[in-house]
């Protein structure tokens, strides 16, 4: 997967307008969200992930596509449709930190469209109901253009996708607490050390009360460690336990639309 070449050209583009911005981060080098959001939409284009959550199409009343998810009870008239959805995945819960790199890639169509035509339906405005709740309205037009649901951040499968990106935020901050008691211990301690806490903390304060290296540039890890470390297996199995819990709340619900 080519980062290399992605980053470097948007990178050059946005400094063209501001000589100190960067899509990675102040230090240049570990990327930001907006650099870790575009190094995850090259990985899926290089990996041919595909464009759709779902694609859904309803021509006069016949259902004639459904790609990555399942329709079955569909009901039409000449100004209504109903029928059961669920989709094989969700859409992408996009959020703030990232508007840069949306605005830089065409990540909402190429990956993340989650596609419903209606054609047939007479003149007028109808409105979209999924499980039940009113979600937008749209022209009979539009519907026959087909919309993008994942754009629409109140249906329920985007807000399941909201709480499983809750779920994998405090994951990573789990990771990271655990990486970083290895971090300090492979890098700053005596081998000795790594199973013998009350030694190790008393070497680190040490460090820590006569305010020199290493604990001075790693304040903040060792510091972690101190706290982290007596916590160390109860932390691995809350991350082991988390990993289940996503892979629960992340399986696609099936809808009335």
């Amino acid at each position: 997967v080519d980062y290399w070449t992605i980053l470097n050209t948007l990178n050059q583009q946005v400094q063209q307008v501001d000589p100190q911005a960067t899509l990675i981060s102040n230090d240049r080098i570990h990327p930001g969200a907006d650099g870790n959001f575009i190094m995850a939409y090259q990985f899926l284009k290089t990996t041919n992930a595909p464009q759709y959550v779902s694609n859904t199409e309803i021509e006069h009343g016949t259902l004639s596509r459904s790609e990555f998810c399942t329709i079955t009870d569909l009901i039409t008239t000449s100004n209504s449709a109903s029928f059961r959805y669920k989709a094989q995945s969700l859409p992408f819960p996009v959020t703030n930190d990232i508007d840069k790199a949306l605005s830089l890639t065409s990540f909402q169509n190429e990956l993340n469209t989650e596609r419903l035509k209606v054609t047939g339906l007479a003149p007028g405005k109808y409105g979209l109901e999924i499980g039940g709740k009113f979600i937008a309205g749209f022209t009979g037009s539009e519907l026959a253009e087909g919309i993008n649901l994942a754009l629409l951040k109140n249906t329920p499968q985007y807000l399941q996708a909201l709480a499983v990106k809750e779920k994998t935020d405090t994951h990573r901050d789990l990771q990271v607490k655990l990486r970083d008691i290895k971090l300090i211990e492979i890098n700053y301690l005596a081998k000795s050390l790594w199973t013998d806490f009350v030694a190790a903390a008393a070497y680190i304060n040490d460090l820590k009360n006569r305010n020199v290296q290493p604990y001075v540039s790693q304040k903040n890890r060792f510091d972690a460690y101190l706290i982290n470390k007596p916590n160390e297996v109860g932390l691995e199995q809350e991350l082991a336990n988390l990993t289940d819990e996503i892979y629960t709340i992340n399986q696609p619900v099936e809808y009335t639309i």
